[in-house]
């Protein structure tokens, strides 16, 4: 990076490069395995922590839980995953991988 830019400069060039970063490669792994980066994110939390709620999932990899339902959607979708309703409270959603999501993996 060229010294002649400001830091602020710098930091916004640096941010650029990584976002292309995460970009180029979020492409290539939906294009190899048909998953965006969120939802392998979630995939992964999901077999360490299954059964595990849906709140919890969020917070985990750190997304919204609105963000982390949609993505649910898309994964059961796919049937990599199953949502059942808690026994003890039918309020909460429990996630668990399926067979297929644990061999995509």
């Amino acid at each position: 990076m060229p010294e002649s830019l400001g830091l602020e400069d710098q930091v916004i060039a640096a941010l650029r490069r990584i976002t292309r970063a995460i970009d180029l490669h979020s492409r290539l792994l939906l294009k190899q395995c048909g998953l965006t980066s969120p939802q392998l994110t979630a995939l992964i939390a999901m077999q360490r922590l299954q059964p595990v709620t849906v709140g919890r999932l969020a917070r985990e990899i750190h997304l919204g839980q609105a963000t982390v339902t949609g993505i649910l959607g898309r994964l059961e979708a796919r049937e990599l995953i199953v949502r059942t309703r808690g026994s003890r409270d039918r309020r909460s959603v429990l996630v668990e991988l399926t067979e297929a999501g644990a061999d995509l993996l």
